[in-house]
């Protein structure tokens, strides 16, 4: 008497491209009296062994293998054999650029992720590939590859500093053939730079023709105030004779 037993089937589904220390399902649709063998070569089984569903924890590129046995009469095994590959990428760690990571108060700043990436989600829940801050504090993107594998990138930190704030002190007339001087004043602030508008560099400024004219200060940390001044000029005078008993003037 000969019995003849099936050959299992294995029909086998799970991820085949994962990202490095990632967990990995993979499930066969079960058949009564077969048992499985499961191996990885590059990632860790954690459960599911000598079952139809095993869980992977995988550090490099490998491959699944698995057994399927089913038991004869004799005490012996009909087996069926599968392998495939799997593909294992590195996480991924954004990088963030931008021109400054200071920003004076009322001010904004830009803060950029690297392109490339199918998905963004910033620690503000914005999800675009860039974002504008008008807030200290400190900020950071989650971003996803096109394989699925994701990372945060490093975390920056935004500063605020304050806006100085100036004034001009000198005449508001100018007589005709005569000099004027203008000076800066810092109101609010530590200013380190002057620039008037007619590119001199320097808290004062003598000027002999009137004009409105431009100051711009800056701090040590690049915050700027601006502030116009209008000068303006002296009519001359004009003299008309006056007759008198004693002569004319």
């Amino acid at each position: 008497e000969i019995t003849v037993v099936p050959r299992p089937h294995l029909d086998v589904s799970g991820p085949l491209t994962m990202c490095r220390n990632a967990v990995g399902t993979y499930v066969i649709v079960e058949q009564p009296g077969v048992t499985y063998e499961w191996f990885a070569d590059g990632g860790k089984i954690l459960s599911g062994q000598n079952t139809g569903q095993i869980t992977v924890e995988w550090q490099r590129n490998g491959r699944i293998q698995v057994r399927a046995l089913a038991q004869r009469p004799d005490g012996g095994y009909c087996a069926e054999d599968t392998i495939f590959n799997v593909a294992v990428a590195e996480k991924v760690k954004p990088e963030l650029t931008f021109a400054r990571s200071s920003l004076c108060a009322g001010d904004t700043i830009t803060l950029k992720a690297a392109p490339g990436y199918r998905a963004y989600e910033w620690n503000t829940g914005e999800r675009s590939a860039a974002i504008r801050v008008s807030t200290p504090g400190s900020y950071w993107v989650k971003a996803e590859n096109t394989t699925g594998c994701s990372g945060i990138s490093d975390t920056v930190r935004v500063v605020e500093y304050s806006k100085p704030r100036i004034g001009i002190e000198g005449p508001r007339v100018l007589c005709n053939g005569s000099q004027a001087r203008l000076r800066g004043v810092d109101l609010i602030g530590d200013v380190v730079i002057w620039e008037w508008s007619t590119g001199h560099n320097g808290k004062e400024l003598r000027v002999d023709r009137p004009g409105l004219y431009t100051l711009i200060a800056m701090t040590i940390n690049g915050c700027r105030d601006t502030v116009e001044y209008l000068l303006k000029e002296q009519l001359a005078v004009s003299a008309s004779a006056v007759s008198t008993p004693f002569g004319t003037v």
